[in-house]
């Protein structure tokens, strides 16, 4: 005479066995869909001030160069902390001291910013643009 319970015992293993592979394909499935959307939604953003600018008027007699890295400002070979704020063609600086405001050329070889008492200047990128901003455009 056969027990019920060793007769079940083979059903139980397999429905155990689907349910596992149930939620391994649901976590999978997850998985990539999140990658997608971190991927495609909230590509990685290449900084386009990163580089060196000069301006292209003399202020006050003599021409401003201005260096810009991932990291922040150089000023007077001083690394200052930066935050910057990108949206579109407009990208907010701000760093510990102040708060500018920059408008960059679409062919991303010109930068403009709007100055108290001075009015509009104008800077050019000094050397090429780097190839991963090429690349994001």
């Amino acid at each position: 005479m056969v027990k019920t319970k060793q007769v079940n015992q083979p059903l139980i293993r397999r429905r155990r066995l689907v349910i596992l592979l149930l939620a391994a394909t649901t976590l999978v499935v997850a998985a990539v869909a999140v990658s997608y959307y971190g991927f495609y939604y909230h590509p990685q953003i290449v900084n386009p001030l990163v580089g060196r600018w000069r301006s292209a008027e003399p202020y006050f007699g003599k021409t401003e160069e201005l260096v810009f890295t991932e990291r922040g400002v150089l000023r007077h070979g001083s690394l200052i902390n930066t935050q910057y704020k990108i949206q579109g063609r407009t990208i907010y600086v701000t760093t510990n001291v102040d708060s500018y405001k920059y408008e960059i050329s679409r062919d991303l070889e010109r930068l403009f910013i709007r100055m108290p008492r001075v009015g509009k200047l104008t800077y050019n990128r000094v050397g090429p643009v780097p190839k991963a901003l090429l690349e994001s455009k």
